[in-house]
């Protein structure tokens, strides 16, 4: 993959990021509590929304800004940010990897009607990719929460990418692992793909 771009990841605190994306923070209350939290000297980025647009997902008036340090949701200029915290090291070799595992947690909140199309989708991202390119995914998603993990590892097996899929999903709990696949077959049943 390429390296992302210099200007995607800003070191600095959230409240600069916010300032590029939105503009001058006008109003003096939002402006005051984007200057209590913004302290924290860190390294951010924002999700990608080419992707978004592409799987089908709808984040109207959410930006969602990941990096080492977390906070909880703010409500700043009629936007609402939230911030996930990303346990990889972020870097511009590391972004596109990242930005890809980063859509995963979307997955928990869409209705099984669209997780046939987004599936399909993210399918097509992850199909273009080699196989080092595919390795490297599965060893920074380790650090993933576990749901995101297990897309990933569904993921690969419909690609019929096994010694993948396997490895990632052994880094779950069994029956945790067992109950994921048995609600997603419901909505994807392909024969020989469980585990």
């Amino acid at each position: 993959m390429i390296p992302a771009e210099k200007d995607l990841i800003i070191t600095g605190n959230w409240h600069q990021i916010l300032t590029l994306q939105l503009g001058d923070i006008k109003t003096s209350q939002s402006l005051n509590k984007a200057r209590s939290y913004s302290k924290y000297f860190n390294q951010y980025y924002k999700i990608n929304g080419d992707i978004i647009d592409r799987l089908g997902f709808t984040i109207n008036g959410k930006i969602f800004l990941f990096g080492h340090v977390a906070f909880t949701q703010k409500m700043i200029q009629g936007y609402v940010l939230q911030f996930r915290r990303q346990y990889n090291v972020i870097c511009h070799q590391n972004l596109p990897y990242l930005q890809l595992l980063d859509i995963l947690f979307l997955f928990k909140k869409i209705t099984p009607n669209h997780i046939i199309h987004s599936l399909a989708q993210y399918c097509c991202l992850i199909e273009k990719l080699s196989i080092e390119e595919k390795k490297t995914l599965v060893k920074l998603c380790r650090k993933y929460p576990v749901f995101d993990r297990l897309v990933l590892s569904y993921t690969l097996a419909l690609l019929n990418e096994m010694n993948l899929s396997e490895k990632l999903s052994k880094t779950v709990n069994p029956a945790f692992r067992v109950k994921f696949y048995n609600n997603w077959n419901g909505y994807l049943y392909q024969d020989g793909l469980l585990f």
